[in-house]
């Protein structure tokens, strides 16, 4: 392997809305998603959505094993549980039992929806459909949960683009392992490049053979200590470089569970207030007990957004990945700088209106006062890490070395 200054992308995780009734029964949260070729019969509802979304679609979306047995677990889970979230506090988040069930394709949205009967459909998808636009998703998987009387239904909806077809790979492989990966890109996609970052978040190229019809093999070595492997596979159109396929591996150490505290939903939209409402009480500080730095500046940065009667930003998985590569990156820089993380959001071709990247070098975390630009009604989405650094000649000992990621969609 050698020593490279990569392009890694994110998948992108947002709006898609449906509606319809009845389920298959929810499966458990594990690895037994089924191979994604395995055959995949439809309930009635799923099927009709399914005809909906390919009513005016040239290209026509394919339910995928994997991806439909993740959607019914979710969508059985919010029936049961009854909330209306792409993260459960059971099963955690839809990244995480991607993941787990070995789905790879790195570009992937989803969405959850609760309706209380069957509507017209085709009047219902327009909007949906509409968020799709520049996104090429070839699988599907629906998920459909009733609970109630009357009943109301429970939607859950995972698209993904399907860029590249790979073989079974380990996600628990045996540390000092060589492991092969190999697949087969679409068409239009050269030049494959296997990227890993190992858990000392040092980030290397692995070889690569690739042959004229598009297959390849990499070899991947887990040779550097327990922990967590990030494999990012990248291949070229006719626009740059894209990252196709995310893989996570574990080694040394068990799969973790579903995180105890899942991503914060989006925060829905305001409710009209009622007439001569009485004055609203100072929000209360939040609770930091138990946060990582990170978590506090996100939590402080929320209160004050809803002080200021703003929309509290919703944490986004990609660039809290993105901000801790940065904060890697200063450091061993020994300088501030955004270039890794603005490369890192180019790169992964993140669908947004804008973004902006927040830097600061400092003894203790900041208050959300000092960072102007949190405040701003646009943005949706944040992301942040936090980093204490050793001694350094320029800015002291041991500060903390933060990155802060805001994104408007």
């Amino acid at each position: 392997m050698k020593n490279l200054h990569p392009i890694l992308a994110s998948s992108l995780a947002i709006l898609l809305a449906l509606c319809m009734s009845g389920s298959i029964p929810a499966l458990p949260v594990a690895e037994h998603y089924g191979a994604p070729e395995a055959p995949c019969p439809l309930s009635d509802d799923e099927r009709a959505v399914l005809e909906a979304l390919n009513a005016n679609r040239r290209a026509k979306l394919a339910p995928q094993s994997s991806l439909m047995a993740i959607a019914r677990e979710h969508a059985q889970d919010m029936a049961e549980a009854g909330y209306v979230n792409p993260v459960s506090k059971k099963l955690g988040t839809l990244e995480y039992r991607l993941a787990r069930s070995g789905v790879s394709a790195a570009a992937v949205r989803y969405a959850v929806l609760k309706v209380g009967q069957v509507v017209d459909l085709t009047a219902e998808l327009k909007a949906t459909l509409a968020g799709l636009q520049g996104f090429d998703a070839t699988h599907v998987g629906i998920g459909v949960g009733k609970a109630g009387a009357p009943p109301a239904s429970f939607i859950a909806f995972i698209a993904v683009q399907q860029r590249a077809t790979l073989a079974p790979f380990p996600i628990r492989p045996r540390e000092g392992q060589m492991c092969t990966l190999k697949g087969r890109l679409a068409d239009g996609l050269t030049t494959p490049k296997l990227i890993v970052a190992t858990p000392k978040g040092d980030l290397a190229e692995a070889n690569v053979v690739a042959q004229d019809d598009g297959s390849f093999q990499a070899t991947a070595p887990f040779d550097q200590g327990p922990g967590r492997y990030e494999l990012r596979l990248i291949a070229h159109d006719r626009t740059g470089p894209l990252v196709t396929d995310h893989v996570i591996s574990y080694v040394g150490v068990p799969y973790p569970d579903p995180p105890a505290e899942p991503t914060p939903p989006r925060a829905p939209a305001p409710i009209a207030k009622p007439p001569m409402p009485a004055k609203a009480a100072k929000p209360a500080k939040p609770d930091l007990t138990g946060l990582s730095p990170a978590q506090q500046l996100i939590a402080s940065i929320n209160a004050a957004r809803q002080e200021k009667g703003l929309r509290e930003l919703a944490v986004n998985d990609d660039l809290m990945r993105i901000a801790g590569q940065n904060c890697t990156h200063m450091i061993r820089a020994d300088r501030p700088a955004d270039e890794w993380a603005n490369g890192l959001i180019k790169a992964s071709r993140i669908k947004c209106q804008s973004h902006q990247v927040i830097l600061f070098v400092s003894p203790t975390v900041p208050e959300p006062a000092r960072l102007e630009a949190v405040l701003k009604p646009a943005y949706t989405d944040i992301g942040a890490a936090i980093v204490r650094g050793a001694d350094s000649a320029k800015h002291g000992k041991g500060k903390l070395w933060g990155t802060v990621i805001l994104m408007a969609r």
